[in-house]
């Protein structure tokens, strides 16, 4: 109804394109919000630190991060060790990151595939 209004104010008629339109734009937003879902709500603290480490890993050119600049980043600095650990163990055991490459005594995490 928009768009033919924008079109014609007196006598408007809503076309096909005009629905087909109205969806296009129902349909992004609500895969917006299910992205939005998906990446930045977390039903507990521990879901919430791995999201962390996935997104600072993500956010690293090649998907890969050192451990020490990745225990810098916002969501996962505040982080105990132990739960640190079990986060990495936890992404690991899934399949969403790979085992960490050790180089110069320092571990480098990447996301899989």
């Amino acid at each position: 109804m928009l768009r033919a209004v924008s079109r014609d104010p007196v006598s408007p008629k809503v076309t096909v394109e005009d629905v087909e339109w109205g969806y296009a734009i129902l349909q992004r937003s609500i895969d917006c919000i299910e992205g939005g879902i998906v990446e930045y709500m977390a039903s507990s603290a521990f879901e919430e630190l791995q999201k962390a480490i996935k997104r600072a890993i993500a956010s690293e050119k090649g998907g890969s991060i050192t451990q020490s600049k990745l225990l810098r980043k916002r969501g996962v600095s505040m982080s105990e060790p132990r739960h640190f650990d079990a986060a990495i163990k936890r992404l690991q055991q899934t399949g969403e990151i790979l085992p960490p490459t050790i180089i110069n005594g320092g571990a480098r995490f990447t996301l899989a595939g």
